[in-house]
């Protein structure tokens, strides 16, 4: 005999007809009305065809409720650069502004949509703007090195609760004692965080910006891995901005000469100097005691050998 489980619907849930986009046919679903809605901007690949030209259903029910001083702000900001970082839009708005974008979470889908992957990956872009048939976003392509000595690291919830009060004083100190609304700026003097990840348009270094406006070298068709830039170009750039930023970083400011050095292939190749692209997994290699991760060491060996050429530049001059 069957055992009776007295099982009833949720009566948060409500019938609803959808259809399916394949077949064109109706079908009949229980929907949570409780359910947890999702504020996040509509992300698509660089693959995909066409770029959303409006919000989703989901966000574009929360524009009654946004902030509109801060939504037409925003509006105007993607009206003067169709593609931004957050960290770019943030340091053009008041810290009232911020908070606002950060708390209600709406704000920023309502105008704008994302790319999984490509030249354009983890920038805010206008809706109905295509940077891929647009030549002239190349300028906010985003280029993004990793910093191996000060890798991404989760501390405990007790560490976290011990040090609030320290963090809550050091940041009020921070923005007080430093200017923090150029963070989103490389001007190959200074540099005001550990992490490289810049658009292009924000190099405002002389050498990088007179490469990065250079019209000779571009491509016809957008490429997914390298934007409008040919490959050869793009090398160049990134050459010579993760050798300045990471010699910044480490208290030494890079010579015109040292940089140019840099540009020159090695000898019987045309390609520039490379650097290792595989991915290690840090917790599953066999260390000995003491030794250097080999992400590390890597970090170490490219260092070495871009410090040789310079010394090998200088003593042929």
């Amino acid at each position: 005999m069957g055992i009776y489980l007295s099982y009833k619907a949720n009566p948060a849930s409500v019938v609803t007809t959808v259809v399916d986009e394949a077949t064109g046919e109706e079908k009949k679903r229980l929907i949570n009305r409780m359910r947890w809605k999702g504020f996040g901007p509509i992300a698509i690949n660089f693959s995909d065809k066409g770029v959303p030209d409006k919000p989703s259903q989901v966000i574009e029910e929360q524009r009654s409720q946004a902030d509109q001083k801060v939504l037409k702000r925003l509006e105007e900001l993607f009206q003067e650069r169709p593609i931004w970082t957050r960290t770019a839009i943030f340091n053009q708005l008041d810290s009232h502004e911020v908070r606002e974008i950060v708390n209600s979470k709406f704000l920023l889908p309502l105008i704008s949509y994302v790319f999984q992957d490509g030249p354009w990956r983890d920038t805010q872009i206008r809706l109905g703007y295509d940077p891929r048939e647009d030549l002239q976003a190349r300028f906010y392509q985003r280029v993004y090195f990793r910093n191996l000595n000060h890798p991404i690291s989760r501390p405990s919830v007790v560490s976290r609760r011990q040090e609030i009060r320290t963090d809550l004083a050091n940041a009020r100190a921070d923005s007080i004692g430093e200017d923090k609304s150029r963070s989103h700026i490389f001007d190959g003097v200074t540099v005001t965080k550990e992490t490289a990840a810049f658009q292009l348009c924000d190099l405002e270094d002389p050498m990088l910006k007179e490469m990065v406006e250079d019209e000779e070298d571009l491509r016809e068709i957008c490429n997914e891995r390298d934007g409008w830039y040919t490959t050869h170009s793009f090398e160049r750039i990134k050459t010579i901005l993760r050798h300045k930023f990471f010699s910044l970083l480490a208290g030494h400011t890079p010579t015109p000469a040292e940089c140019e050095a840099l540009l020159v292939p090695d000898e019987g190749s045309e390609k520039l100097p490379s650097r290792s692209t595989h991915r290690l997994r840090p917790s599953k290699h066999n260390m000995a005691k003491g030794a250097l991760r080999p992400e590390d060491a890597a970090a170490q060996r490219l260092m070495a050998t871009l410090d040789q050429r310079a010394k090998n530049f200088s003593s042929q001059r």
